[in-house]
């Protein structure tokens, strides 16, 4: 979005020099091409949290794994020459993402252990990280609450799935938004999903409150635009996730038909008729 906004105020300026024809696009892609380089060239740091996934081994113990969309996002980033800081709950899986990405692009990344389950621990370690890692980028992304339409889940699961997916994501942006300020720079992108735009019978707690969030998150965005801040909602479709097949495989079961066919009559709702890949 900001560099559509560039884009066209770059194209209204040199309209407005009377430049038009070979002159005028050969000035614009000039410019924007050294725009695209400065801002691949900022020494940004980003945070991102990860969504995890619950898992048991053989002797019944649980353990928090980094999904594949978390992953993706923090190594697009760093790519593109950004310092990440990868958020989640389990330190073993953390420490072997953050390894694998620094393997990649020859930059030292971080991590920070947290869960999101429990906010005061979540708000105490997030505070004392963002008092010495200010972070430029800042990337929403908590695991969704549990999968059930609206007869099937109670006052307590919307209190936790309030607690999960807005009361943290409101404190670490607001903690983070301080530092963009001063900054005169920054970007916060919350990863959401489409069930903001069209509610999905079986996710009541995820369309309640993932609603609730996008509208916040609009009203920031009005409020801190005039500090070169940029608020936005990715609103994600149909991805080859773990998150996904969690909510595939329970729908199945509902539905009491194969994991297969639930996949399939997902893919006839996208337009180009496939599930997208996170990467």
């Amino acid at each position: 979005d900001s560099l559509t906004e560039l884009s066209e105020r770059l194209l209204e300026q040199l309209e407005s020099e009377s430049k038009d024809g070979w002159e005028l696009w050969g000035d614009y892609s000039r410019h924007l091409l050294g725009a695209l380089k400065w801002f691949r060239d900022l020494p940004v740091h980003v945070y991102v949290s990860c969504l995890a996934k619950e898992e048991k081994d053989p002797n019944d113990v649980t353990h928090y794994w980094p999904l594949v969309k978390g992953n993706a996002v923090a190594k697009q980033l760093a790519l593109s020459g950004a310092k990440v800081t990868l958020v989640a709950r389990n330190e073993k899986n953390l420490i072997r993402s953050v390894k694998e990405i620094s393997n990649i692009t020859n930059i030292k990344h971080d991590y920070l252990v947290v869960d999101y389950n429990d906010f005061e621990d979540y708000k105490l370690k997030i505070g004392n990280y963002l008092k010495t890692n200010p972070i430029d980028i800042l990337v929403n992304n908590t695991q969704g609450p549990k999968a059930g339409d609206v007869e099937n889940v109670n006052i307590d699961d919307y209190q936790k799935s309030f607690d999960l997916l807005f009361k943290s994501v409101v404190y670490t942006t607001t903690l983070a938004v301080e530092h963009m300020k001063k900054n005169k720079w920054g970007r916060v992108i919350n990863m959401a999903s489409i069930s903001v735009k069209e509610p999905l019978n079986y996710l009541a707690l995820s369309n309640s409150i993932r609603s609730a969030l996008t509208t916040w998150s609009k009203t920031l965005a009005n409020q801190i635009g005039s500090h070169n801040i940029t608020v936005n909602n990715v609103l994600t479709g149909y991805f080859n996730t773990e998150r996904i097949k969690e909510l595939n495989l329970e729908k199945a079961k509902k539905m009491n038909v194969e994991l297969n066919e639930v996949y399939q009559s997902m893919e006839q709702q996208v337009p180009i008729k496939r599930i997208g890949e996170p990467q």
